[in-house]
């Protein structure tokens, strides 16, 4: 059975060094990617540049990933993703 991976961030703006991790995370099984919330990046990193369901969309569409799911948190908390999730690798 092959390992699920895990990875999770805010992604705004997506760069390279995003990807590249994407990238390498996949080569170690099935990529989901966990995307933050507009609140969480608002109160931790910066005025939103490009909202979640357009950063999910873009991150859906990279060939490593196989999922994206959305952290609707407003901390930045994803252990409720992560417990239903039980991913091998994070």
């Amino acid at each position: 059975m092959e390992r699920l991976v895990a990875v999770s961030g805010g992604f705004d703006p997506l760069h390279r060094g995003h990807i590249e991790q994407m990238v390498e995370a996949s080569k170690l099984g099935r990529l989901v990617v966990i995307v933050e919330s507009d609140e969480w990046i608002d109160s931790k990193k910066h005025k939103v540049l490009m909202p979640q369901s357009d950063r999910a969309f873009i991150i859906q569409n990279l060939r490593c990933v196989c999922e994206v799911l959305l952290n609707d948190d407003p901390n930045g908390d994803a252990s409720k993703i992560l417990e239903d999730l039980h991913p091998d690798l994070f």
